[in-house]
This record gives structure tokens, sequence and C-alpha cells, in this order.
């Protein structure tokens, strides 16, 4: 369960309850493996940090509602915290229980079924209906409890281009009602197949999962024969919609290893192309849409504000007064609701480029199974009507225009995308685009073809059909990486993006290992030495030949890790003090001032990751940047959540930026990544750089310098930008000695009256 966080102070309610002593613990956890659990916390920063220990469930105003494991229990205790331990809601006394069930002769949905009997059921749906149902498991939990997932569609099994849709339950195994409510879902879609025309409409031209429950163990904690006892976490007391990779706080924002359950449904939807899911809980009444882990809205807003409104209004129509209709009548944004990290909805659209929602279907969570019946008249008819929207918008196919074959291509909203809300096609070249009413800007690409931008009109609840054929067109060579920055050791993927059809490849990599490949997109290319390297392609498609030379296009560069000192360098990474991989720490005042060491040059840093503890007026934590050697220069600006500073250039006489971090005593987040380069030199035209020349090179102990201008001075560098030779000089050529330099790379910077020229030398 969700509940909004109100953020106005209040002063901290007494609760005259005595507070449990850590000794208690054993006690509090023998029969689960979780506690249940309120509090009272003065100021919403103090909630926010506690979303890193323990599972947030419900705040009202300075209230708080949660559950903890025995870690995070423990943790939460050594903060000194008045707390009351509460009822747990997975208690319920005699849970109308069916063990054996005939879906035929079913009176009333008024019962939740035993483990075994869930099973058998969902076995019996394929056996009742084998050309329409097909069900699985897609693994096992903890406790080798299956996962099983019902497939429904007119030729099942078969991938026809159909698009996908995704209905799933009970992350949380004491959120229940959704559990029965998937289960006779299942059997309304079949039991109504060729008699109900939506219905039928719906199977034929859908491909529809739906996984009734995502954590049995949690559900059965009581034993296989009731549901009585069910616990929020699974077997080994994790909380499963925490565990998911986050967009904002990486792979594993609770601390803790993916689950079994986990591991299987990411497994699932790697494999699969969903383009609508629904993941039901239970704890309130509400649609919960897109995002849980930061406060900008999706891409797509204006849909998800209608699709939710269409659901929760039909519920409100066919239910009693005040069903549904608190928050906005009975949908919010997630992040205004409050955060959530290593959600199972944010993997869903950010990772998958799907469309997953959270609906929160009763205030109870272990719903009495009386009232069961009750809730699916509030929910059946929703529940169809989100699976229709999967429908609408914009589908079609991506083709070769030339053989008709089916493309993997990129479905892009030009001046709309946002947050991985692009869509892509599936094996055989179907695509599906949910959209709100408007007119929209689409390109279609795929690697190897001429993209193609189509000017389309969407209108709600129609479907607009697009089908694209891509040329390949003449030969050209083009590539891409993975990265263009990378730290020394690391390693480069590279993808060919050449046109024409080419049938063969020849790559040469400069300073990489292996240093020339003949895949069409090499992997795992290592660079162990600074510097910045070409790339080079030659495409062939049997007849003709092209090549591409990208100069400097791969940087390989230092690891540069915010400290107190000046650094002299034109070359490098930039992180905060959790390096590549760690978060930033508790109580940091740092100071770090970058200089270019080259004249004329200016330090630029382009930040490609920035995620600092977030707050209105940045007083928790921040990054000023000044535009100078010292926090007395000008200040660019103050820095913290996601708004990044972009790309920052120095302006001043000395080229050189000033960072001053500062960081609170708690929450910590992964702080920065940024590529610190120097611009601002004037170079020479192309002509006049090519008739200048440095040779031999490779060198040992004399390199000789030609030019048609007068050099005046001589700067050799390392390949991070340090000064190792400075010489004035006035004449066009020279005989320099450069036997005092190690073996390795070097820039060589030649100012001229027109301007500097770089040439990069290798010294044996």
């Amino acid at each position: 369960m969700r509940t909004k966080l109100f953020l106005a102070p209040v002063f901290i309610l007494l609760f005259g309850l005595v507070a449990q002593s850590q000794n208690n613990n054993n006690q509090l956890f023998k029969e689960r493996g979780e506690v249940f659990f309120k509090f009272n916390m003065e100021t919403p920063k103090d909630i926010h940090f506690l979303t890193n220990t323990i599972s947030i469930d419900d705040v009202q105003g300075t209230l708080v509602f949660a559950y903890a494991n025995e870690k995070g229990f423990s943790e939460f205790l050594g903060m000194g915290i008045d707390y009351t331990i509460l009822p747990h809601p997975g208690d319920i006394e005699n849970p109308n229980m069916k063990s054996s069930i005939d879906l035929k002769n079913i009176d009333s949905w008024d019962f939740y079924p035993t483990y075994e009997a869930y099973v058998d059921m969902m076995y019996q749906f394929q056996t009742d209906y084998p050309g329409l149902c097909q069900v699985y498991s897609i693994g096992q939990s903890v406790q080798n409890r299956e996962l099983l997932m019902a497939r429904i569609s007119d030729n099942v099994g078969t991938d026809e281009g159909e698009a996908q849709f995704l209905y799933t339950s009970t992350m949380h195994g004491d959120e229940t009602t959704g559990f029965p409510l998937m289960l006779r879902f299942i059997d309304y879609l079949l039991s109504n197949y060729g008699s109900d025309d939506r219905v039928t409409g719906l199977v034929n031209n859908l491909d529809i999962y739906i996984n009734p429950n995502a954590n049995p163990d949690g559900t059965y904690h009581g034993g296989n024969n009731t549901v009585n006892g069910a616990q929020r976490y699974n077997a080994n007391n994790v909380d499963l919609n925490r565990n998911y990779p986050d967009p904002q706080d990486g792979p594993h924002p609770d601390g803790e290893a993916w689950q079994p359950e986990t591991l299987a449904f990411m497994a699932f939807a790697e494999s699969h192309h969903i383009v609508l899911a629904c993941n039901m809980h239970g704890g309130a009444e509400v649609c919960n849409y897109p995002w849980d882990t930061w406060a900008q809205y999706p891409a797509d807003t204006d849909w998800w504000q209608y699709v939710m409104h269409e659901y929760a209004d039909t519920a409100q129509l066919f239910s009693p007064n005040g069903y549904m209709s608190g928050f906005d009548d009975g949908i919010t944004n997630g992040y205004a609701w409050y955060e959530v990290n290593g959600g199972r909805q944010d993997y869903m659209n950010y990772f998958q480029q799907c469309r997953e929602f959270t609906i929160e279907l009763s205030d109870q969570k272990l719903l009495p199974p009386s009232q069961l019946p009750a809730h699916w008249d509030y929910n059946y008819r929703s529940f169809l009507n989100y699976l229709e929207q999967v429908q609408y918008g914009v589908s079609g196919t991506i083709t070769d225009a030339d053989t008709g074959d089916p493309l993997v291509g990129e479905v892009y909203i030009e001046s709309h995308e946002a947050d991985s809300s692009w869509v892509y096609s599936g094996v055989l070249g179907d695509y599906h685009r949910p959209l709100y009413q408007g007119t929209y800007d689409i390109t279609y690409s795929a690697i190897g073809y001429i993209p193609q931008t189509i000017n389309v009109t969407v209108a709600n609840k129609e479907t607009s059909i697009v089908d694209v054929q891509l040329e390949s067109g003449d030969l050209i060579a083009d590539f891409t990486a993975s990265t263009t920055n990378v730290s020394i050791g690391g390693s480069v993927n590279f993808t060919d993006l050449s046109f024409g059809s080419p049938v063969s490849w020849e790559w040469t990599f400069e300073e990489g290992t292996p240093s020339t490949s003949n895949e069409q997109n090499p992997t795992g290319i290592v660079y162990s030495n600074v510097g910045s390297f070409d790339v080079s392609l030659t495409v062939s498609d049997g007849t003709n030949s092209q090549t591409i030379t990208k100069n400097d296009y791969i940087h390989a560069t230092i690891d540069i890790v915010m400290e107190n000192t000046t650094i002299t360098t034109c070359l490098g990474t930039f992180y905060d003090t959790g390096g590549s991989a760690n978060n930033y720490g508790d109580d940091e005042d740092i100071t770090m001032i970058f200089l270019p060491g080259t004249e004329g040059a200016m330090i630029e840093c382009v930040f490609t990751m920035f995620n600092v503890e977030d707050e209105s007026s940045c007083n928790y934590d921040w990054l000023k940047i000044y535009d100078g050697n010292s926090t007395s220069a000008t200040l660019i600006g103050k820095y913290c959540g996601t708004d990044s500073p972009g790309t920052i250039t120095a302006t001043n006489q000395e080229g050189a930026i000033t960072f001053q971090f500062h960081s609170d005593g708690s929450v910590t987040k992964p702080g920065w990544a940024a590529n610190i380069s120097c611009a601002g030199i004037t170079f020479v035209n192309e002509d006049v750089m090519t008739q200048i020349k440095v040779f031999p090179n490779p060198a040992k102990d004399v390199i000789s310098i030609s030019s048609p201008l007068k050099i005046q001075s001589i700067v050799i560098l390392d390949m991070i930008g340090k000064q190792i030779l400075v010489k004035e000089v006035n004449q066009e050529s020279i005989n320099l000695n450069i036997s005092g330099l190690d073996s390795g790379l070097y820039f060589v910077n030649l100012k001229t009256e027109e301007g500097i020229v770089t040439k990069k030398i290798r010294v044996l």
C-alpha cells in the first residue's frame, strides 16, 4: 500500500505507549520475518531517509505506518524513535478456503483457494480451454512454489505480432484482493469467448498474460491451506516491490540481492514484448501512475491521466459512494504520493519500454472473502477498459523496403519522448505505441536503414495504423560506440550503423586490444592507455567498399575523484567521492579546482549523470560551481536533485573551474559523473594543419618540426594534460630533444600566429 505524504510540519503526537526494547526482537519475529508498526517523525527528510531502511506503507501527517524485517527493524531501533507494534494485516479469522474447486460450477467467488487448489485451477483453465489458454511457470519462489502465468489468445502459443498485455497481482503477499479477482478474470475471458463480442475481440486481437500471485510464499506464509498469516515480504523477508533495478538509484536500491521471484519476472519481461501492464496491490483505493522514484512526470502524462480516470470513473460508477474517490478523484502520480525506489512499476516503464501502473484495489489488504464478489463488480469493467487500451494509439509494422523482412526498429516521437518512453518493434516487426489524442512527428529507424519521419494524427480510443518500409540506401560506412569515454582498463562495444547492406567489416582500433576485428559489432575492446584514439571501419557489399575514420573518437581517461586539491588536466572523468560505483558520503565539505595547463585553454566539464539529494532550496546536499580558481570567483550555479549542471565551460583568464561540494548528515545519492576536457583554443585551418609536420612518429630521442608558419612556442603534454616540456621558439622548423620523455603517447601543441596546431606522437 502507498499513501500520500503530508509534509506540513506538526508537533509530535504522544501515543502514551511503551516502546518495545531491542531485546524483544526475537519474540517479534517469531511467527513472521516482518513486523508492522507505527511511529511519529518530525520532518519529511527523516521519513525520506527511513525509506532505505524500512518499507513505508502509509503516512498521515507525521504518523507513519511501516513494515520492517529484523535487520531493518534493528537499524530503526538504533534511531531511538518511539513506536507501537500493530496487529498484522495478514491475520484474518477463519477465511473461507477451498481445496477442491470445479471451475464449471462455482456459485460465488467468495473464497480463497488453498495453494494446491490455486495450482489446480490454473491448469484446469488450460485443460478446459486448450485452444485459448496456456498455463506455465515462469520460475519458483524461495520455497519452490510456482510463479504461474496464464497466456490467453485465439491462437495461443503462436506469436502473431499482436500487442502483449500483462495483469499481475499480490507481489506483497498480504495484499490479496487481486489474487482471486485475477483468477476470476481468467475464467471470465475464457468462458465468455465466442458469446460476448467485446471479450471475443480482445482475445482474438491480443496476446494476454495474467499472473494472479507474484509472491505465493508471502500469501501462504501460514501454510498452503490458508491465507491467514500472510506476510508482505517473500520467504527471505525481502520486499519484492523494492527489489528491482531503479532508473535513479541503480540495480540494488534496497541493498538486497535480486530474489528468485524478481529474477523470474525480469527474465519473463526480457523475453516478451509487453506493451501495457498493471500491478495489483491493496491497502488503499487508487490508480497510481509513474514515476515512483523521481519527481519529473512521464512523457505521456496526458495519456496516463486520461486512462487512469477512465479506470477510476468506471469503478466509481459501479460501486458505493466513496470507493476509489480519494486523491485526485481516484488517481495519483507515484512520486507525488511518496517516493518508492526499486519498484516494479518503474522497472517496467523505464527498462522494458512498457506502460505499467499500480492499482490499489481495497483499503483492507487481506480482504474478507465475503467482500470479494463486490470488489469484482466494482472493477471488472475497468479491467476490460484498460485491457482494451493496448489496442489504441499508433501501431503497425516496420519492414525492409526491398525484402519485406521484419525489422527490429525504434519508434521515437520528436520533441516528446523522455525517460525511456519510446518503444521498439518486436521480432515480427510489430510495434504498439499508446498515445493521447493529438498530432505527432514519429521517426522510425533501424540500424543500417535510412530513418523516416511521419506526421501522424491520433484520436482517443482509436487506432492509427502506420506501416513503415525502411530503405537501406547506398553503401555508407558508419558506426557508434557504447561509450566514447572510458576509464583506462575499461572496454568499449562498437555497433555498425552502415547503410547499403554490407557483407564484410574491417575495424581498426588505435591503442585498443584487440586492435582489429572483422566482426560486424565488435565487443570488449579494451583501452589500457590514457589518450584520445582513432577508430576506422571499412565496409564492403561484395563489390564496393567505403571507409570512415573517426579521429580521437575514444577518450580513455583517468578517474578523478572529488577531493580537496588542485589538479591540472585536460582529460579525465570526474566523480563525486563515491567514484563510479558508490554514493558520496555524509558530512562532506570539499573544494576541488581544475586548471587546463595550456595557454588559451578553458576547462570544460560535461555532466553525464547527476543525482544529489533533492531539496527545494538545495540546502541539504549541493554542488556549487565557480568560474575561476577559487570560491571567491563568480558563482555559476548551485545544484542538487537531478537538476544537472549540463555543460560548464570556464570563461576566466586562467581557464579554471572550482567545484565545492557539501553533504549533510543523512541521505546520500549516486552523485555525478562528468567528462573533463579543454576548450577555447583557436586552431589553424585544415589546409595549414596538414602542412605542419612532426616526424618521425613514433620517435625516440629527437623530433623534427616543420611549418609554413612561424612557430612561436611548443608545449608537450602527457595524455592527462600535464605539461612536460615548454619551449619558446620563433622559426619555421626545429629539431627538439625529447630524450627525457618516458615512452608513451603525448600531445604536441604548436602555437603559430594563426592559432594552435595539436599533433599526437608516440615516444618509444
